[in-house]
């Protein structure tokens, strides 16, 4: 069974394994659709060409990584939150959830005193932990080359379905 399906629509080949994986514009691609006829992304021969579009999908690559990051030290800032409250430390918690107690201190520590719970910079940061929760745990069962070369739908089909996988009574 291939990894990759060709992305063109209507193609059901498999995609040719390096050659086919475009880091520029995420596709996979078949033999036949890899052929410069159909795939116009530039090589990297062409530095005019290949240049800008490299650094974007690099700066893609980072911002996707940094997310992941996120998520994971959001995690555990919370499992310590948890773990200083049970072992008795009082937690000003003004009917706040230990997740938005967390967020509160991250973004206060980011924006000093231009942050003032503001609550357009929570969502910001719970859409970047959400985001970077769904990367982790489509790298940790595909690989963290997927990361890398996935695309944004593709993330949200495949969390879709890890959550209904893990949701089934067994």
């Amino acid at each position: 069974m291939p990894v990759w399906n060709c992305n063109v629509e209507g193609c059901y080949h498999p995609a040719v394994r390096t050659v086919g994986d475009c880091v520029l514009c995420s596709r996979h691609l078949c033999h036949q659709h890899v052929q410069p006829e159909y795939h116009q992304c530039p090589k990297w021969e062409d530095a005019a060409g290949y240049d800008p579009l490299a650094a974007a999908a690099e700066k893609q690559e980072t911002r996707r990584i940094m997310k992941i990051w996120l998520a994971l030290f959001f995690r555990q800032y919370v499992q310590e939150l948890k773990g200083e409250e049970t072992a008795g430390s009082t937690i000003k918690r003004n009917k706040r959830q230990l997740t938005t107690i967390a967020r509160d201190s991250i973004l206060a520590d980011v924006y000093g005193n231009r942050y003032k719970g503001q609550q357009r910079y929570r969502n910001n940061l719970h859409d970047y932990e959400r985001w970077g929760h769904r990367w982790w745990r489509i790298a940790s069962c595909n690989g963290m080359g997927v990361v890398l070369l996935a695309s944004k739908e593709l993330a949200e089909k495949n969390v879709s379905l890890l959550l209904l996988l893990h949701s089934k009574p067994d």
